[in-house]
């Protein structure tokens, strides 16, 4: 194997380990600190509102720089060293103002996604479902060992976030990036939402915008949820649950990838957002652990993932893929943002089983707007400076 490429999927897969961790124990212990399922939404919510502005901003300047492995090194490494001071705050608001922070700071790991797609133009599916392959995995290990610390040693669990995320920071360092021309006027305010395939792009963040604000109403309160009387599962059996979803990711991203290859981007992602429909619809109806949990371990983020990165990158050429991949992630963290705040304000409010019927709404919604994504829009011109065929790794 490559040994850029090593790093790379090295690096994705530390990242997602700290995701893990984190996802069901800050629910946890937020809801410790403030009792109360709003600031669950909150610290679920605000980070994703800082990521809806710095998503693009890492993807602006990566562009302007023409250089994209400084930043996340830099960044990430910044913002995993606030892991160390987790211990220190006592109260729901301080661990909520340093979350929103740190989230923006390694929220630059997106980047990642450019510069492997920069490598293997030809095969942007392949490439996407190769390099979330290690994040399942990732997801996989850390939710399991977030299972196990969070009740025996939560100091230590965030000391090991620390770690972790300073190894994914650092592992970059031998990157060797290719080389690419700087975009001259991208940081001009009236240009930053100019691309090559402008419409379709729009309407490729318009439909995962709903779709992902439906997620995180589910996403920012599902494990608080089984915690309730109706189902009485402890710290261990959530992060178990929530670890297999790793599991199932690791076995079909590979697949899934070479699948939107070979027939197309559209054709994954429509029936995937469907997917996500039947299942809220399902989470709003029943309180049946067993369908839930089905519905929970089966990948369909490994098929959102995979398709809408590479129609994100189809659309753009080198010069504005940074600008491309951070325009669909502003709308993938938008929508983490509203949903998550929903999410905690709903469950408190009307309970629930509602609040995923509401999900199911807004998921519908981006159903409709997915059916008018064009595959035949979906190919942008190759820079020049590109080669055509990528080299197998």
């Amino acid at each position: 194997m490559d040994r850029n490429w090593a790093v790379i999927l090295a690096a994705s897969g530390l990242n997602a380990t700290v995701t893990a961790l984190l996802y069901a124990s800050l629910q946890f212990l937020t809801f410790e600190k403030g009792q109360n399922l709003v600031y669950v939404g909150l610290v679920g919510s605000l980070p994703y509102a800082g990521m809806m502005v710095m998503a693009y901003v890492w993807g602006v300047v990566s562009d302007w720089l023409g250089r994209r492995k400084g930043i996340v090194v830099a960044s990430g490494a910044a913002g995993s060293l606030l892991f160390f001071i987790y211990p220190l705050l006592d109260t729901v608001e301080l661990l909520i103002a340093v979350r929103f922070i740190q989230v923006c700071l390694m929220g630059s790991v997106i980047l990642l996604i450019a510069v492997a797609t920069e490598r293997c133009p030809g095969e942007k599916g392949r490439v996407v479902g190769d390099l979330n392959v290690p994040l399942a995995l990732g997801w996989l290990v850390g939710a399991g060992v977030a299972a196990y610390l969070y009740k025996t040693s939560q100091e230590g669990l965030f000391i090991l976030c620390g770690i972790v995320g300073l190894a994914g920071a650092l592992v970059l360092l031998p990157l060797e990036e290719l080389r690419r021309s700087c975009g001259e006027n991208v940081l001009k305010l009236r240009e930053m939402l100019t691309f090559r395939n402008r419409r379709p792009i729009l309407v490729l963040c318009a439909a995962t915008l709903l779709l992902l604000t439906g997620n995180y109403i589910v996403y920012a309160v599902f494990p608080q949820y089984l915690t309730t009387g109706a189902f009485s599962l402890d710290e261990m059996r959530i992060g178990m649950l929530v670890a297999g979803s790793g599991l199932t990711g690791m076995l079909v991203f590979r697949a899934a990838g070479r699948l939107v290859d070979r027939v197309g981007r559209r054709r994954v992602l429509v029936p995937t957002i469907a997917a996500y429909l039947v299942s809220w619809a399902a989470y709003a109806l029943t309180r049946d652990i067993y369908v839930l949990g089905m519905l929970w371990l089966l990948p369909y983020w490994c098929f959102f993932t995979t398709s809408s990165t590479a129609m994100a990158c189809d659309l753009t050429d080198e010069r504005e893929r940074g600008r491309g991949i951070g325009i669909l992630n502003a709308a993938i963290n938008s929508g983490a943002f509203a949903g998550s705040l929903l999410g905690g304000v709903l469950a408190a409010g009307i309970g629930y089983q509602p609040a995923f019927g509401v999900a199911a709404i807004l998921v519908l919604g981006a159903f409709v707007i997915s059916l008018r994504i064009s595959e035949s829009n979906c190919v942008a011109a190759q820079s020049g400076s590109t080669p055509a065929g990528p080299p197998r790794t």
